[in-house]
């Protein structure tokens, strides 16, 4: 959980230094579309329409998308599932499957996989080991 705060943090710094090699025309469209990608993480959000939402080609988006955020499109989306799936876990509102939903997987044991090769343990081993670390949770 810490780390995927630590990257959200560090990618906003990383953001507002790669603006500046964002050509003009491009910055705002970026950010609008990376918006709507961060506010609707359960969409199935293809590079060819995040490109198309950006009036670019696929290619030249994938390029920017790169240069800008030092990551592929699926990467951003995955860390930005992760983090969301790890704080919808935490809240104790939502079972495995419904934070799976929410954020995209519409497969529990996908979710499942894809939360482990992000986060380097299931969903239950990740909320069991959080549950420890709080004392007064228990």
């Amino acid at each position: 959980h810490l780390n995927a705060r630590l990257y959200e943090a560090l990618a906003g710094i990383d953001e507002e230094l790669s603006a500046r090699y964002l050509p003009k025309r491009y910055a705002c469209v970026m950010r609008d579309c990376v918006s709507r990608l961060e506010n609707d993480l359960a969409r199935d959000w293809t590079v060819a329409r995040l490109a198309a939402e950006c009036g670019m080609s696929e290619t030249y988006f994938r390029r920017l998308f790169r240069r800008v955020f030092h990551e592929t499109p699926a990467e951003y989306r995955t860390r930005l599932r992760m983090a969301k799936a790890s704080d919808l876990l935490l809240s104790d509102v939502y079972s495995m499957e419904q934070c799976g939903a929410l954020c995209g997987y519409s497969d529990p044991a996908y979710f499942s996989r894809m939360f482990r090769k992000a986060m380097g343990q299931s969903p239950s081993q990740f909320l069991k080991s959080h549950k420890e670390e709080r004392p007064g949770d228990a």
